[in-house]
This record gives structure tokens, sequence and C-alpha cells, in this order.
């Protein structure tokens, strides 16, 4: 989604929540002039109290500190965008509560007066609450990185831990101190097979950020190799998906273009396929019928981009063993709703993040640790996956 899609989304938004708040505030104080001082405090200190826990913490990258305008943009992000995922998420409560006022009120109209000061109170506690809780998330997500286990058990497969990440964007807010931190974070659980998903530099300079990024990415170490597929930023940033794929493949990594290769591990084959699926270029289904054969006796990995609906469907019908998808972000940025998480993401073709089954197949969809449109993560926070591949009956 393009920056201006998502201010166009945002403002209304953000001019609802001060509409209820306001409505709240001179509810429940008397005459109530300092609302609008109280809404805007309430809908960006929040984000800027994340802005400056990294700051004081010390969890602002170097490279990003002295990286032309990376930290200011990344301020303004925080007081802008910031404040706008604040109000969605004051909105996402706020509005199922003005609901339950209204109606309480048609059927009590003797209690009107009580009721409207009383849910003007759980308004203005829901604004404070709220925002510790964005405040939090926010900090959060941007310096913790989660690994997501996952386990595949088949009768004949060999023993193997496969590591997966994606989704770099390597730019000034995504600098080499953080990356080198994932890889680092990647290296120790001692991978066999280490697979990338694809997008590994923002496509906003081009190629400026591929080589800085590549060679963070040489420093992944698996017995049996780096594998990768390329994603939507790779095409954008090369112009054309081999400038980036010969940049990986000058550091070691294999780039799998709509292609496979058998791996040999302790005598057992496995299977990889590199399905190259992204917006601009969907893959189409005769490619798949040819990459994805009917299940045979080995274990089979597919990689990919994007986990559409056509390629999930195809690797179901087949029974592929494990899919490992980037390109959603986890969404990058959600709304609580009532205990769930619900993003832009979730309207999308396939899954958004974690570990799902569908049939014989298991898939992950790793968040990555990049950005898009703006440098913010909430609900989404950054991971790589580890999945254990094992017999079926448990032997080594």
């Amino acid at each position: 989604m393009k920056t201006w899609a998502v201010v166009a989304l945002g403002i209304p938004v953000y001019l609802l929540a001060i509409v209820l708040f306001r409505r709240a505030f001179t509810l429940l104080v008397r005459h109530g002039r300092w609302w609008l001082a109280a809404a805007l405090g309430a809908f960006h200190l929040p984000p800027l109290a994340a802005f400056l826990g990294r700051w004081l913490g010390g969890t602002l990258p170097p490279d990003m500190l002295v990286a032309p305008g990376g930290s200011l943009r990344l301020f303004l992000t925080h007081a802008g965008a910031g404040a706008m995922i604040a109000a969605a998420q004051y909105i996402a409560h706020a509005v199922p509560l003005f609901i339950l006022e209204y109606v309480s009120v048609r059927f009590f109209p003797s209690r009107a007066v009580q009721f409207r000061r009383f849910s003007a109170a759980l308004f203005l506690a829901l604004a404070l609450a709220g925002g510790v809780f964005v405040a939090f998330r926010l900090y959060e997500d941007a310096v913790r990185i989660e690994s997501v286990p996952a386990a595949v058990s088949r009768g004949d497969a060999p023993p193997l831990r496969v590591a997966v990440l994606s989704d770099l964007h390597f730019d000034e807010y995504n600098p080499a101190a953080r990356v080198n931190s994932y890889i680092d974070s990647i290296n120790a659980t001692r991978p066999d097979l280490v697979l990338f998903a694809g997008d590994v530099a923002s496509s906003r300079r081009g190629m400026t950020f591929v080589q800085d990024a590549t060679a963070c990415l040489a420093r992944l170490r698996a017995r049996l190799g780096v594998f990768a597929v390329l994603g939507d930023h790779d095409l954008w940033a090369g112009g054309r998906l081999d400038s980036v794929a010969t940049c990986l493949e000058r550091v070691g990594i294999e780039v799998l273009d709509n292609e496979k290769t058998l791996l040999h591990i302790d005598g057992n084959p496995v299977l990889l396929v590199g399905v190259t699926n992204i917006e601009p270029a969907p893959v189409s289904e005769a490619v798949l019928d040819t990459l994805i054969p009917p299940k045979r006796n080995q274990l089979t990995i597919v990689l990919v981009h994007r986990c559409s609906r056509r390629v999930l469907s195809r690797c179901e019908r087949v029974g592929v063993d494990f899919v490992a998808a980037g390109h959603t972000h986890g969404g990058q940025v959600g709304c609580c709703v009532v205990g769930s998480t619900v993003s832009v993401a979730s309207f999308g073709e396939g899954p958004v993040s974690g570990v799902c089954r569908t049939g014989e197949t298991t898939v992950f969809v790793c968040n990555g640790l990049g950005y898009s449109v703006f440098p913010l993560r909430y609900l989404a926070r950054p991971t790589f996956g580890v999945i254990d591949i094992s017999r079926a009956d448990g032997r080594p």
C-alpha cells in the first residue's frame, strides 16, 4: 500500500477518534476547554514515548543516527503515523462502547445522564490504557526479534533444522547493525539449511542498499547451504530480478528462480523448490505444475516470497511437506480488536503470519525484519523461523 493511501485511510480515523475523545472529555470534565490538548496528548505522546525509549535506551542503531534524515524521519513517523495507529486502536474499542451507550440510553432514558458520564469515564480510561499499550508495543516490536519454532514430521524424512528469514528491507531505518543482529540470532540456532524468502533491500533508492544487504546475508552459516527466492522489492530495486540475484550469488547464496534442486542429506533425497511469485509477476498454474510434482518418496520443501492461494492450493493438492514464505511483514501494522489482530494483510490472499497447517502441508510465513511505507511495526514483531524436521516414527 502506498504512503498516500495510508494517509488517506488514517486521517478520517484520526479525526473520528478526536471527535469521540472530545465528546467523552466534555461530558466528564466541566467546561472541557482543554479537550484538544488532552486529545493530542492521548494520541501523539504514546508513540513519541516509544521513540524516546529507543533513543535513551540505545536501541537506535548508530548507522541510523548518522544516516541523512534517518532519525528525524523516524521521529516524525512516530509523531504522525504513530498517532494514527493510536487513534485506530482507540476507535476499535471506543466505537463498540459508544454503541453500547446508545442502546443503554434508548432502553433506560431515565438514567441517560449516568450512562453517558460512566461511558465517558470509560472512554478516557480506554485512551489512557490504550496509549500505554501502544507505546509498549511500538517499542517492543522495534527492538525485539522473535524466533518461531515449528515441527514437521514425515516417515522417511532425515533429521533437519531449517531456518527461514525474509524481508530485510535494508535501508537507513534497518541498517547493518540491526540486520547483523538478526543474522546472529539465526546463526545461533545452528541450522542445517537456511532459506531466504526475498526482499533484500528497500527499493526506494534502487540498488543503493543491495550490496550492503548482501554483505550481511553472506554471514549466514548452514552446512547444507543458503538458498533464496526474490521478492517484489528486488525487482523494483534492480529493474529486473537478475540484478539482485547476481549480488546474492556473488556471496554464495543460491537463487532459485522458478527452479528446483535435489539435496541429499545422509543418503535421503530432499526436493527444494524455489517459486518466483511476486505482485508484478504472479506465477502461473503451468509453471507450478512443472515445478511442484505430485508427492513422491522424498521430503519436499517449497520456498516462495508471496504465499498466494494459487501456490498454497497446489502445495496442498500434491502434499508438499513444508512451505516457507514472507512478503506480508505479519501485517506490519495491525489493530487489536477484542483479542484478535487485524491488518491490511488480513484481507489478502493467503496466511499472514506464523505457522499454520493445511492438509498435509505445514506453512510458515515469516514477518521478516524490515519496513514498508513507514518505519514502524505494531503487533507484528520481527521474526525468523526455526523448523525442525524429523521422522514420523521418532527414530533418528
